[in-house]
């Protein structure tokens, strides 16, 4: 049985003897009322979901709503928030793009995370933000420990999502990233919280080796490279990578070198030339040849801490300083 081109199921009846018309008959409407309660039932959870993103998406958007209108509401979606803990959480499709694939991907991703909350008994409002996220705001008991909460909501959606990997359309390759906020006691603070979430998940999609299999992320767990990531739309972050690097890429450029990378090579071995020219496949004297140049066309000292850690931040920084950069 299925519908939409869709099989999910089969319904078998088990006869004494060959089928007769009567049996195919059985079979058959039970087949298609199996069908039709879960098109309901999919129907009512799309709504359900239309209710809770509008509702997410006002949060987000208009920060001089009235905090007890938007409790209220929630509460009539079921979804109490006053004397509650608030946790929120962002799901990042892996994969991005844009259209109705990438709608339809998120979709799921909201509907897995929504069927988690349910199966472990958190209150929550779950609805896409874009073509790229999804939002979840989890109602726990004051007490509880956000921790807990979150490792079995994550889990919990992670097997919804196998569930559902058979789609027409697929699911994205690769795991689905969970950002989470600070806890929050009302919902003012509520979307605070929901942005540093968005904020925290985009870092992690982003960042090249931040993705450690992790269940969620929080702004702790991407160290400095989360905090360049939420500097990414200041003009001074640019202006600082601009100052420590610009001559050397200016250099690179005019001459067709890749000195750059030979210090990022050196930066990332902790300053350790043997590693540095393992990393940068360079023989060691090649190797000091190229650094004692990097350091005339920049001015500073290799040998000075302060200038290598400068240097690294620079380094880090240009995929977040340049939006829509990697």
């Amino acid at each position: 049985m299925g519908a939409r081109g869709e099989d999910w199921g089969r319904v078998i009846l088990a006869c004494d003897g060959p089928a007769a018309p009567v049996d195919t008959a059985l079979v058959e409407r039970a087949a298609t009322t199996l069908a039709l309660g879960r098109l309901l039932a999919r129907q009512q959870e799309s709504l359900e979901r239309q209710a809770h993103r509008t509702l997410i998406s006002i949060l987000l958007a208009q920060p001089d709503a009235d905090p007890d209108e938007i409790a209220a509401q929630c509460r009539a979606l079921g979804v109490p928030v006053t004397g509650r803990q608030l946790i929120t959480a962002v799901i990042r499709s892996p994969d991005g793009g844009a259209g109705l694939l990438a709608q339809a991907r998120v979709l799921d991703l909201a509907e897995a995370f929504a069927d988690a909350c349910r199966t472990e008994r958190v209150p929550a409002l779950v609805g896409s933000l874009d073509d790229v996220r999804a939002g979840a705001v989890l109602s726990a008991d004051a007490g509880t420990d956000p921790e807990q909460v979150l490792a079995g909501v994550c889990a919990a959606a992670r097997l919804a999502l196998a569930r559902r990997a058979r789609r027409p359309y697929g699911m994205p390759s690769g795991e689905p990233v969970i950002g989470v906020g600070t806890p929050a006691g009302s919902m003012r603070d509520a979307r605070r919280s929901l942005l540093e979430a968005r904020q925290v998940a985009d870092a992690a999609a982003d960042t090249p080796g931040a993705q450690d299999g992790r269940p969620f992320y929080r702004l702790a767990d991407l160290r400095l490279r989360g905090l360049l990531s939420l500097l990414g739309g200041d003009a001074r972050l640019a202006t600082f990578v601009d100052r420590e690097l610009g001559p050397l890429r200016d250099y690179d450029a005019a001459h067709g070198t890749d000195l750059t990378s030979v210090l990022a090579a050196y930066l990332a071995a902790g300053g350790n030339k043997a590693e540095a020219a393992t990393r940068a496949h360079l023989a060691r004297p090649t190797l000091y040849e190229r650094l004692r140049h990097i350091e005339r066309i920049l001015g500073v000292s290799l040998d000075s801490a302060e200038s290598r850690t400068s240097l690294h931040v620079a380094l880090l920084a240009p995929d977040s300083a340049h939006p829509g950069a990697g």
